[in-house]
């Protein structure tokens, strides 16, 4: 999908906020959110970007694996689907985003993101508002006949793994 129908559908409620400087060309940058699942020894521990900035991150240590959130919530329609993609920046820094980065048609929520860092010593700056990724989208000339109504739909949060 192209930049001009990017807006067009972000303008109408498909990206909550919507900030036409976040559209790309084929894409739209999202952002890291405040709340975090972090993996220890104990399972996954609750955990928050609140008072962290630029200035002062939250430093991610090496081999470290958490579960993230988009501060966007998304509204994709019935004929679209995204696919989530890690920005360069971050890559280059060392992180990696695992790969469950398709999101189909219907989907209603925030995203979960599913973030290591490769790093063997280096740390990674995370703070929320941090420039995270990218969506791509994919529109179909008609609505799925199922759209999504898993166990993910209208997230309001990160969401760590529901069985089923």
């Amino acid at each position: 999908m192209i930049d001009r129908r990017i807006k067009e559908l972000g303008i109408n409620g498909m990206i909550e906020p919507f900030h036409s400087e976040c559209v790309q060309p084929c894409s739209y940058d999202v952002h890291l959110g405040e709340n975090l699942l972090v993996e220890t020894e104990y399972g996954f521990q609750k955990s928050s970007l609140a008072g962290h900035s630029k200035e002062n991150p939250l430093y991610m240590s090496p081999g470290l694996f958490l579960l993230g959130e988009t501060i966007e919530y998304f509204q994709i329609p019935n004929n679209v689907e995204a696919h989530f993609h890690l920005v360069s920046s971050r890559a280059r820094e060392g992180m990696d985003a695992l790969l469950a980065g398709l999101i189909d048609c219907g989907y209603n929520g925030r995203i979960t993101l599913e973030l290591k860092n490769s790093l063997q010593f280096g740390q990674i700056p995370l703070y929320k508002g941090l420039r995270i990724g990218q969506l791509s989208f994919f529109e179909y000339p008609s609505n799925a006949e199922q759209p999504y109504r898993g166990r993910y739909f209208e997230d309001t949060t990160v969401s760590a793994a529901k069985d089923g």
